[in-house]
C-alpha cells in the first residue's frame, strides 16, 4: 500500500522475498515441487504506449525487470521471456481500471528453468503510470493449471487506494 499504493488479497503463505526503494515488491510462495513468485513494480505509460506494439514494450519491460531484479541459480543468469514463443495480449479491467493481461512463458537465460507467467499492467492515468501486478510458476515436471488461478485471482485482487 505505502510503495505503490495498492492492495491485494493473497495466502499468508507468500513471503516477501524482495523489496526495494525503486517500486519493485517480490513475493514468494514455497510449493510442493517448485515455487509461486509474485512481482509488483509501476512503470511510466509511455513505456506500454508508443510507437511499438503493446506486447513487445511489455516484453522488453518484463526483460529488464528479470536483468535487474529477479536472478538465476549462478551468477550471470536472470529471469527473460521466452524469446521462441510471443505471450498472448488481452484487454481487460481491473478495479474498473484498463489493464492488460499478458500470458506466456518465461525462462532463465543462461540455465535450465521456466514456466508460465501471467502478467497484468493496470492503467492508472491519474498518476501516468502502469502497475504490474505478474506472477510466475517454477514448478518442473509437474501440473501448473491450479497455480496460474491462484496468480490470476491476486492479480485481480488488486484495488487502487485513493
Amino acid at each position: 500500500k505505502n510503495l505503490l499504493g495498492i492492495s491485494l488479497k493473497f495466502p499468508t503463505a507468500y513471503r516477501f522475498a524482495k523489496e526495494s526503494n525503486d517500486s519493485f515488491i517480490w513475493l514468494r510462495k514455497e510449493i510442493k515441487k517448485g515455487s509461486m513468485e509474485i512481482f509488483i513494480y509501476e512503470v511510466p505509460i509511455t513505456k506500454i504506449e508508443n510507437e511499438n506494439s503493446v506486447v513487445s514494450n511489455i516484453v522488453k519491460i518484463r526483460d529488464s525487470i528479470g536483468k535487474s531484479n529477479v536472478p538465476g541459480p549462478r551468477p550471470g543468469t536472470y529471469m527473460i521471456t521466452e524469446e521462441a514463443y510471443m505471450p498472448y495480449l488481452y484487454e481487460t479491467k481491473i478495479d474498473g481500471k484498463f489493464a492488460y493481461e499478458t500470458r506466456g512463458t518465461w525462462v532463465v537465460k543462461g540455465a535450465f528453468m521456466g514456466g508460465p507467467f501471467l502478467n497484468f499492467a493496470i492503467k492508472d492515468e491519474v498518476n501516468n503510470r502502469y502497475v504490474v501486478v505478474e506472477g510466475i510458476v517454477f514448478k518442473p515436471t509437474a501440473e501448473k493449471r491450479n497455480n496460474v488461478f491462484e496468480i490470476e485471482a491476486i492479480g485481480r485482487s488488486a484495488k487502487f487506494i485513493d
